[in-house]
């Protein structure tokens, strides 16, 4: 059974941009550092946990650094690389390649990305806990309430990219 009170996804902001992600979500699985040392012994401490799937976000800027921090094939971290303008993921594939584990975007992505993630290691730690506990309604509450949240980040991605009301599906 996963441990609830895992961190599991991780957020790298050197530059303390996404301080708004701190509340957006579930602090029990979700963490952010903005001070390099600190994301590095966070890493480090997960990393060589094998009960623990971890998913990194980090910037582009990063990619190098991070490189080192990280096994070259550890099957337990998904790393996730954010970039600002004028990077594009584009270039990020081209200079670095790209291996599975790897998923590039631009950073007015990333907290949808965070998002789904955040929505999947919600339902496996429901899906984990006892039948009937509140440990599995909590998980699936809060799973449904980011589901809810993702939803309507993209009705709104329809509105602005069609310019016009979504269309409702029962």
């Amino acid at each position: 059974m996963a441990t609830i009170t895992t961190r599991t996804l991780i957020l790298f902001d050197p530059d303390d941009r996404h301080k708004r992600c701190d509340t957006q979500f579930n602090n029990r699985i979700f963490i952010r550092f903005t001070d390099l040392q600190d994301c590095r012994n966070h890493i480090r401490i997960h990393v060589t946990n094998p009960d623990c799937d971890v998913h990194f976000f980090f910037p582009d800027v990063q990619v190098e650094l991070i490189k080192k921090w990280l096994p070259p094939d550890h099957s337990d971290t998904v790393q996730y690389i954010y970039c600002y303008p004028p990077t594009s993921p584009n270039s990020i594939k081209r200079k670095h390649g790209r291996r599975v584990a790897h998923r590039i975007f631009t950073a007015d992505d990333l907290e949808f990305e965070i998002g789904h993630v955040q929505v999947a290691l919600l339902y496996s730690i429901a899906n984990q806990a006892p039948e009937e506990s509140s440990q599995r309604d909590e998980f699936a509450s809060i799973a449904m309430q980011q589901l809810d949240c993702l939803g309507h980040k993209l009705k709104q991605l329809m509105t602005d990219k069609l310019g016009e009301s979504p269309i409702e599906r029962n």
